[in-house]
């Protein structure tokens, strides 16, 4: 009866923490689908991200990156046409996997592959990694996955032991939601918030 009602109670607290994601960012139901994020990758929607002012949160991330390992193994999930690729190329990595929903901008990230840089097309909440990783980035990627919280700890599994999951959230209602969630549940190595004239980032290691 005692580890019914343990396991009752962890999954209704998992259950509220979703809903609770659900009902401050309109979470919990698909926020587009491929056909929509290839549309606007074609049509340059996303060209903003390599704007002066998307700089910051990006060397956060690098720095995070850098001071784990100097050959890390990453995965990247909503790497877009991986941005975060082409700017840690100089540090080096031992192996680099993008993954995206879209077609469209893995296309343009392909031009950028090499025998350490891979990137697929993959739904990140079906997608299972073959192996551990020392990094997984989520780089404004949570907000549009239908369980923000279940993706985190399904791929929390896929850490090396002393890996980390990297965040880069920008505060809105739907990113604090997702952080208050992250901070409450999960082992937080370091947080750091990346501010300018765009907005602020949250850029948060967890275990």
């Amino acid at each position: 009866m005692f580890s019914y009602l343990f396991y009752r109670h962890v999954y209704l607290q998992h259950r509220r923490a979703s809903w609770l994601i659900q009902k401050a960012t309109g979470i919990g139901r698909s926020v587009a689908d491929a056909k929509t994020w290839d549309a606007e990758y074609a049509n340059g929607n996303w060209e903003e991200l390599y704007s002066f002012h998307e700089q910051a949160h990006y060397q956060m991330l690098i720095l995070y990156i850098v001071s784990l390992s100097q050959t890390p193994t990453i995965l990247d999930v909503g790497c877009g046409e991986g941005i975060l690729a082409r700017k840690l190329r100089p540090e080096g990595y031992k192996l680099y996997v993008g993954i995206d929903l879209s077609e469209a901008a893995i296309a343009k990230g392909k031009c950028a592959e090499s025998e350490l840089t891979r990137f697929l097309v993959a739904d990140a909440e079906q997608y299972a990694p073959e192996h551990k990783f020392d990094v997984i980035v989520f780089n404004e990627s949570l907000y549009y996955f239908s369980e923000p919280d279940v993706v985190l700890e399904r791929y929390r599994s896929h850490l090396t032991n002393n890996g980390v999951c990297l965040l880069s959230l920008f505060r809105r209602p739907k990113a604090d939601a997702i952080r208050t969630y992250v901070k409450g549940r999960f082992t937080v190595v370091d947080e750091t918030l990346v501010q300018n004239a765009r907005g602020s980032w949250s850029c948060i290691a967890i275990r």
